[in-house]
């Protein structure tokens, strides 16, 4: 099994077969289908259905060398680590369903090299909020608790600025005052100016009931900003909009971008990462990545390019806690050049 990957000519094979199984299982459970009285329309669709679970299990197998992987790496990066062997089986089905959401909403026609990093970004988002409900204490729900681990970030952050620890009052003036904020492309709820909408939500209760945690349950090493969970990709986060779902998240399905490109976007958006990106931004100099995101950034913010007609396509269709508006404002003003959507400066973020 170790020398099984998923692959885009995998994703081409199977997604199809995993979605008209799910159309067929659809019809078979609909007892208004008046085709089903028709033994072949019936059989066809049971054939169907078998298929699907042959995709499925394909894929299954093709994905798991990369998920252990990187389970077992948030998973040693939580304070569960000792109890990984426990707890695998756990997240990794919780992952196995963040999969199955995203083949269902996979569009096949868009399958390009970026593929198999779309299904991985779906399969993480639900096995590290698994991982969350697993960590938070007994008695807190996984919400909450994530709240309280983007106040131990601040608390954290204020206290090496402060270089003594920070006051509950000074935290809750942190996260109110718009210090906590900072600029993204990734929606309206993380803005350049003013406060989002989730830091607002943070109360001095909250802030309270964190320090008493952290104090007085012995559960410090939950909240060690250094590990997984970094300070600064706490900030300002949505809580509940995977980076998959997302506007962004989105877009970068529908272009052949190479993945080195994704992983400085990514990293400057302060999503995670997948293991085949953080490897990437590793071994890149400050230099280029700072070169790939002035590029990326004229590339979004031009005019007539990709991204703006993506933008107007989608300008009804659903993403309703996206302010696209705010998005295209965080860009700075577009550029007046009457350059064709995609010159040769903007090569260094597509496959070559």
């Amino acid at each position: 099994m170790s020398d099984k990957r998923v692959t885009v000519e995998a994703l081409r094979l199977y997604v199809p077969y995993f979605q008209s199984g799910e159309a067929a299982e659809a019809r078979l459970a609909d007892p208004k289908d008046s085709t089903l009285k028709d033994p072949r329309s019936r059989a066809q669709l049971l054939s169907e259905k078998g298929l699907k679970k042959l995709a499925y299990d394909e894929l299954t197998e093709l994905t798991y060398p990369l998920m252990r992987k990187e389970i077992q790496s948030v998973i040693r990066n939580s304070h569960l680590k000792r109890e990984e062997d426990e707890i695998f089986s756990v997240v990794y089905y919780a992952g196995l369903g963040g999969m199955e959401r995203g083949l269902r909403k996979f569009e096949v026609s868009k399958i390009e090299e970026s593929a198999t990093n779309y299904i991985f970004q779906w399969i993480m988002v639900y096995a590290k909020k698994e991982l969350l409900r697993l960590e938070a204490p007994m008695g807190i729900p996984p919400t909450r608790f994530q709240k309280h681990k983007k106040i131990a970030a601040v608390r954290k952050k204020l206290s090496e600025l402060l270089d003594r620890p920070a006051t509950n009052d000074e935290i809750l003036e942190y996260f109110h005052t718009g210090r906590a904020e900072f600029k993204s492309y990734n929606g309206p709820k993380i803005k350049a100016a003013g406060v989002s909408e989730a830091n607002k939500k943070i109360t001095m209760e909250l802030i309270e009931e964190q320090e008493d945690i952290e104090k007085n349950l012995s559960f410090a090493q939950i909240f060690d900003a250094s590990e997984d969970y970094r300070s600064e990709r706490l900030l300002s986060t949505a809580d509940d909009i995977p980076f998959a779902e997302s506007l962004m998240g989105t877009f970068i399905t529908t272009q052949p971008f190479s993945e080195e490109a994704v992983a400085v976007l990514k990293s400057e958006l302060q999503q995670e990462t997948t293991h085949s990106e953080d490897e990437f931004l590793r071994g890149m100099a400050a230099t280029k990545h700072q070169s790939i995101m002035r590029v990326w950034r004229e590339y979004l913010s031009d005019p007539r390019g990709d991204f703006r007609v993506f933008l107007s396509s989608e300008r009804n269709s659903g993403f309703s806690d996206h302010d696209i508006e705010a998005i295209l404002k965080s860009f700075g003003s577009a550029p007046k050049s009457k350059r064709s959507a995609q010159p040769a400066r903007y090569n260094v973020l597509f496959q070559s």
